[in-house]
């Protein structure tokens, strides 16, 4: 009795084995090819360097199903120097166009092309997806929808938006298309 649950055990194991083996040949096929990177996918604006300034285009985040971003057109964007601004836990909610204007931002609008331009200093900046309230005419700044970015005087830039978040980044030169 004693031989025959050897013999099962042996069984049991060598088909165990081969079953891995399989599973690990499975496993080894070569997968999708490596995705490019999601911001410059050709749904959305090209990226298209400006004579001057800062040309950038705002996008949706990739969510967190994994869908690419598309573009994002209307609403504002800010820019204020780092150096004007308060720190990240100083940083108000609403700003009045006073206290803006005394940060030294500035404002672009975000064009029906998902496209906004900029003439910035370069350097650390706060970037903001921002919008006015109707009543009280404030605008809403806060650590959820600005980002630091370091900009540069010629070259451009995408933002993003979605889930909650706000985010932002120099392109890469070689994806310009112009």
């Amino acid at each position: 009795m004693r031989r025959h649950r050897v013999k099962k055990h042996l069984r049991v194991a060598v088909l165990l084995a081969c079953t891995c083996v399989a599973l690990a040949a499975c496993d080894s096929e070569p997968g999708p090819p490596e995705q490019d990177n999601p911001f410059y996918g050709d749904d959305l604006p090209a990226v298209i360097l400006p004579e001057r300034g800062v040309n950038g285009r705002m996008v949706t985040a990739v969510d967190d199903l994994g869908n690419p971003p598309i573009s994002l057109p209307g609403g504002w964007i800010v820019i204020i120097p780092a150096d004007k601004a308060p720190k990240w836990d100083e940083l108000p909610a609403e700003w009045s166009q006073t206290r803006l204007d005394t940060a030294g931002a500035e404002f672009a609008e975000v064009n029906d092309q998902a496209r906004f331009h900029l003439t910035p200093e370069p350097g650390p900046h706060f970037i903001c997806d921002t919008w006015q309230h109707p009543e009280t005419g404030t605008y809403r700044l806060d650590e959820y929808n600005c980002w630091e970015i370091n900009l540069p005087d010629h070259g451009t830039i995408t933002a993003y938006s979605g889930d909650g978040m706000f985010g932002a980044f120099v392109d890469d030169p070689s994806r310009y298309t112009n």
